[in-house]
């Protein structure tokens, strides 16, 4: 995340620069918070399906309403 030129020994920086991260830093994580709730969605999605074909194979569906 730090790189030695921007940040290496001698290198005087900023806290506000430091906690304050550009737009394209932001858009990453936001993007990476996504696609992780998206994954982590998905699986459940495919367990529950999965699960439920089970269920249905051993005779545990419920009544036709």
């Amino acid at each position: 995340m730090f790189s030695e030129e921007k940040y290496g020994p001698g290198k005087a920086t900023t806290r506000v620069g430091l906690m304050r991260p550009d737009f394209r830093q932001w858009f990453q994580r936001v993007m990476w918070l996504l696609v992780i709730w998206v994954a982590s969605v998905s699986v459940l999605g495919v367990a529950a399906w999965i699960l439920r074909m089970f269920m249905q194979s051993v005779g545990m569906s419920p009544p036709d309403t």
